[in-house]
């Protein structure tokens, strides 16, 4: 009798470093799913390729930069727009201008003129 419980004290030792590592490892699983995802960098879409904010300038949108459309739709931070005129931040209603030195300006609706470079 005395052999069958110290077997059984054995091999419940045993087996409890691998229940403790197999509930570790669910904790972890589990709590990875509910964790936001990184946010990306600011894009937009246009012309089927993205764009990244550079800086903010201190320009005046005139009659000589040409307006190419204006963002209509957004998609989470954490994904790369893929529809022409999306972003991945908050800015719908802002105006897309090209110059004559084909460089590309966002106007948010707040005024802010961003730069916009093409993503490498």
């Amino acid at each position: 009798m005395k052999k069958k419980k110290l077997i059984f004290i054995i091999l419940i030792a045993a087996v409890i470093p691998f229940l403790i590592q197999a509930g570790a490892n669910i904790y972890f699983q589990v709590s990875e799913m509910f964790e936001p995802a990184p946010a990306l960098r600011p894009m937009i879409c246009y012309n089927e390729r993205l764009l990244c904010d550079v800086k903010p300038v201190r320009i005046e949108i005139d009659g000589s930069f040409k307006y190419l459309g204006s963002v209509n739709s957004s998609v989470p931070h954490s994904q790369k727009p893929q529809n022409n005129f999306e972003s991945n931040y908050d800015c719908i209603g802002a105006e897309i201008y090209g110059n004559a030195t084909d460089e590309i300006y966002l106007k948010l609706p707040n005024g802010t003129v961003l730069l916009m470079e093409y993503l490498k």
